[in-house]
This record gives C-alpha cells, sequence and structure tokens, in this order.
C-alpha cells in the first residue's frame, strides 16, 4: 500500500467528520504500516543483515514493491549467499513482475541450497505449465 496517500485519505476523512470510526481506524492503520516499513528500512541501513534485508524483502512485497523486492533480496545474498529464502522472495517477486524465467532460475537456486523446502518443486511445476513448457516430472 501507498502509505503516504492512505494516511492523507484518511485525515481528509478526519477533516470531514472528525468523529469518523472509519477514518480514525484507516489512520491508525496506514501510520502503522508506514511504521513498519520506516522502521524495517532503518534497520536494513543500520544493521545490514540477511534477517533485516528478508523481513524488508516481505515489506516490500506486501506492497507491491516487486523491483524493492528483488533489490534488498539480493542485499541479502552478497552478505550470505546460500540463503534459500532470499531465493524464494525474489522467484515471488518475479511472478509477480511477469518475470517467469527468473523467477524459475531463482526457484531453483533455492531448491538446489534447500531440498527440504517441497513447496519449490510444485511452485516450479505451476511456473513451468503456465508457461506451456512441460513439467520437470513428465516422463517420471
Amino acid at each position: 500500500p501507498d502509505w503516504k496517500s492512505a494516511i492523507q485519505a484518511a485525515n481528509e476523512i478526519l477533516r470531514i467528520n472528525p468523529d469518523s470510526e472509519e477514518g480514525q481506524r484507516s489512520l491508525k492503520v496506514a501510520q502503522a504500516g508506514r511504521a513498519s516499513r520506516d522502521t524495517a528500512e532503518t534497520a536494513a541501513a543500520k544493521e545490514p543483515s540477511v534477517g533485516n534485508y528478508l523481513a524488508l524483502s516481505v515489506i516490500y512485497y506486501n506492497e507491491k514493491k516487486y523491483y524493492e523486492t528483488v533489490r534488498v533480496c539480493k542485499e541479502a545474498l552478497k552478505l550470505d549467499p546460500p540463503v534459500a529464502e532470499a531465493y524464494v522472495n525474489m522467484a515471488s517477486a518475479y511472478h509477480a513482475l511477469g518475470k517467469t524465467d527468473e523467477g524459475i532460475a531463482a526457484l531453483r537456486k533455492a531448491g538446489r541450497l534447500r531440498p527440504d523446502f517441497t513447496f519449490i518443486k510444485s511452485n516450479i511445476e505451476w511456473e513451468l505449465e503456465h508457461k506451456g513448457q512441460p513439467s520437470p516430472m513428465d516422463g517420471k
């Protein structure tokens, strides 16, 4: 979500009707969302770590900031290349961007790092089937 716009909209509702429960609730939610993102961005800037970057990638993904999601996942991978979760988050963002090949590549890297992540194989199969390619399970 665009927290700045949400805060402005809530403030406009409250300007018109200061007693509006909806306006008050919307303002609190928007302020909390913005504060959460701000806190995660500050943490990643002050203490760059895999955990901080992954937390920020989830926030960016939920805000539909998919390019930012990929960017911070790459930052996490610079610190610790064998982090499957970063590749999984990148794959989700690539999927949302319609970049199927990049998403599949990220999922494959994650799968090599964490074969115990059973959902990765089904996600790759789904991506391939919807791309019009045969599933790696065909012929087995």
